[in-house]
């Protein structure tokens, strides 16, 4: 009796251990975002100068105006453009007066936000993650 005890003891503790050093970092890798490319992201949204912060508003107005609200207005995958996939991006998603480029979605969202305002002019906001930002354009906000 004591015998089945620890046989059954013994493959309580063992299987759970040996299933964790096999599959464990697939998980890892499966359920985590890649921070190289998060971390890639943030140190770009650094960079950002009134040059390049005026190809996003230029390229989000061009969305912006072919937003149709009955139609998936999300890109991803071979939808983006070669630019956009060379920094990471995974999804854009376009509103009428809104597109958010976004290189990470789930727990942190990191995300250049361009927003077209009630006056028509634009703000673009760099979202680090959920709970930093920076307003980059207009430069000064």
């Amino acid at each position: 009796m004591y015998r089945i005890i620890i046989v059954l003891l013994t493959l309580a503790v063992v299987l759970p251990v040996a299933f964790l050093l096999y599959y464990g970092p697939q998980l890892e890798t499966q359920y985590r975002p890649a921070p190289t490319g998060i971390e890639a992201a943030k140190a770009y949204f650094d960079t950002l100068n009134p040059a390049i912060i005026g190809t996003w508003i230029e390229r989000s107005k061009k969305l912006m105006d072919a937003y149709d609200p009955n139609k998936d207005s999300s890109l991803s995958g071979a939808q983006l453009s070669n630019d956009l996939r060379s920094l990471n991006v995974v999804n854009v998603n376009v509103d009428r007066d809104e597109v958010a480029y976004v290189w990470s979605t789930g727990l942190d969202h990191t995300e250049i936000l361009v927003m077209r305002l009630p006056d028509k002019s634009f703000q673009v906001i760099a979202q680090y993650d959920n709970e930093h930002s920076k307003v980059v354009w207009p430069v000064g906000k």
